[in-house]
């Protein structure tokens, strides 16, 4: 079997850097998903996650992988232990983000050149991801402290690249990018009820708004 085309960690990085967006699939009807990474994509976002929400979504990543969707980088969220990041990479994800800071898929992800997001909230956390070699590390649950502690967690760490997630909506994607953020993370308030009975071109309507506002924050 061939192993599908993947990013390399700094290429990852780099579209971060320049479009300063990523969206989040996580749903249970693992089914819809190619469809809503499609669209994303038509609709101009670079980095699309799927969540490992459930045995399904590895089979989501891998379809979504088989498509090769011109300029897409495919990652996988709720990376919590070896095993799904093992799989999730064998499936065509390009890069893993966790819910907290896992030492074993830090290290696995390095060891395979795949970006890594540990998920952190404390600056003791975010300096520990940051130790372990992770280039970016996932601010969780970010709306708890808004922007605002955003900016201060960057204060005494202005080399961190902090990638806000949880709560983000498309009114504070300008709030965090100017707060100093690396790029922001958009779940459900972006995807809303597309992974059901919604409708896609309204998911594509919403996804070039956030494509606009991410836009108009150059790093």
């Amino acid at each position: 079997m061939t192993s599908p085309q993947r990013a390399a960690s700094q290429e990852v990085m780099d579209c971060l850097r320049q479009t300063r967006l990523l969206a989040i699939v996580r749903t249970a009807a693992a089914g819809r998903i190619p469809a809503i990474v499609e669209t994303l994509a038509q609709s101009g976002v670079r980095a699309v996650e799927i969540a490992l929400a459930n045995a399904d979504a590895v089979t989501a990543i891998r379809a979504v992988a088989k498509h090769e969707i011109p300029g897409l980088l495919l990652g996988a969220g709720t990376v919590l232990d070896v095993d799904a990041a093992a799989a999730a990479f064998d499936a065509g994800a390009a890069y893993f983000v966790s819910p907290g800071v896992i030492p074993e898929v830090i290290r696995f992800a390095a060891e395979r050149n795949v970006a890594v997001f540990p998920g952190a909230y404390t600056a003791t956390e975010v300096l520990t991801a940051m130790g372990l070699g992770a280039p970016a590390v996932k601010l969780f649950p970010a709306s708890t402290g808004g922007p605002g502690y955003l900016s201060a967690l960057l204060g005494p760490l202005p080399s961190a690249r902090l990638l806000p997630t949880g709560g983000v909506t498309l009114e504070s994607i300008p709030d965090y990018l100017d707060a100093g953020a690396f790029a922001v993370a958009i779940g459900s308030p972006l995807i809303r009820d597309a992974d059901s009975t919604g409708n896609l071109d309204a998911l594509a309507a919403r996804a070039q708004t956030a494509v606009r506002l991410a836009g108009e924050r150059p790093a």
